[in-house]
């Protein structure tokens, strides 16, 4: 019904579903968040829920390893804790094995915090944020050459041990 087309169109604008695609054949692990805008709207809150569920029903070749519940709170110490609750700890990943891909100062500042990679997400001409992220990526699909660059990286670190 009327959510299918809000998902679909979210996917369109963010280009997510080429991204998603692309880390799940390189077996990346992929967690969705939720915004802190919404909290305290609980229809909101309910219809971000469905979204994320529906990308990964509509996206046949992705795997989706967590969807993180709706945040209680929108303070810094509710974001730092759903990372390290839901990505952290249920993936049982290392912190600088994370790249967190966001444009809002929150989810940056709590990821930097916890000694995760960041990568902002900001429109080439939109207005500078106020947390400084490792990496800067004017579109979703555009992450993709951040995580080549990180995977490049890692790899030849491996190779020249």
């Amino acid at each position: 019904g009327n959510n299918t087309v809000k998902a679909s169109k979210w996917m369109a604008n963010f280009g997510a579903s080429k991204l998603l695609t692309y880390l799940t054949h390189r077996s990346i692990r992929i967690a969705l968040l939720p915004n802190p805008r919404f909290v305290g709207d609980a229809t909101r809150q309910d219809e971000e829920q469905e979204l994320m569920t529906d990308l990964e029903s509509q996206l046949k070749e992705v795997v989706i390893d967590v969807i993180a519940p709706k945040l209680e709170n929108s303070d810094g110490p509710a974001i730092a804790m759903a990372l390290k609750k839901h990505v952290l700890n249920e993936l049982n990943m290392d912190p600088n094995l994370v790249l967190l891909v966001s444009d809002r100062d929150d989810y940056l500042k709590a990821g930097k915090e916890l000694g995760m990679l960041t990568c902002r997400l900001q429109a080439k001409n939109a207005r500078r944020g106020n947390v400084t992220a490792h990496y800067t990526s004017p579109s979703v699909e555009n992450v993709q050459e951040i995580v080549n660059e990180i995977n490049g990286i890692s790899f030849n670190t491996v190779l020249n041990r």
